[in-house]
């Protein structure tokens, strides 16, 4: 990407008061990257290149890209179930990778609650959490509904883990 178009670019966040940061690569190529408005409007804080941002349940779409790379290697199949990786839990041998990447599988989210709060910082955090939701009774039978499931998702990121031995989050 050349220059001119670089500045297109930039002129056109600029014009329409875009409000984040931009990175523009191509692979291993940085091309260039960018702040603009405020990071906290209250407190007069521009976005820089390096702001950070809370990405949240955006997160899904790359945990659910990981898991179908893992599928195309071979290292699981979205008939898998949860007792492949759980061994005990609850109901894991009805729950399939698909039904956790579709929020099909009926299992209720943890509650943000002072519990999590203390658990989000312990050593053992993966299971920790999992234990705060694995025995809450399933919310319908897996595969017979639709609810959306952070709690599915983080036992995604858990199986990830796993299988590559690569840590999903940082802290």
């Amino acid at each position: 990407m050349d220059q001119n178009r670089i500045d297109q670019i930039d002129r056109m966040l600029l014009d329409k008061k875009f409000n984040g940061a931009v990175l523009i690569a191509h692979q291993a190529d940085f091309r260039w990257s960018k702040g603009y408005g405020y990071a906290d409007f209250e407190l007069d804080v521009l976005n820089t290149a390096q702001t950070k941002f809370r990405i949240a349940s955006i997160t899904k779409t790359f945990t659910a890209a990981a898991i179908l790379q893992l599928l195309e290697k071979g290292l699981l199949r979205l008939e898998d179930t949860l007792d492949r990786f759980f061994p005990d839990y609850p109901h894991g041998e009805q729950i399939t990778i698909y039904h956790l990447l579709t929020h099909t599988s009926g299992i209720s989210n943890f509650r943000l609650d002072a519990d999590f709060y203390e658990v989000v910082h312990a050593p053992s955090f993966s299971e920790k959490l999992i234990g705060m939701f694995k025995d809450e009774p399933l919310q319908f039978r897996p595969g017979t509904s639709y609810a959306y499931s952070v709690s599915g998702y983080f036992l995604l990121g858990t199986i990830i883990e796993r299988l590559t031995e690569q840590a999903m989050r940082t802290t």
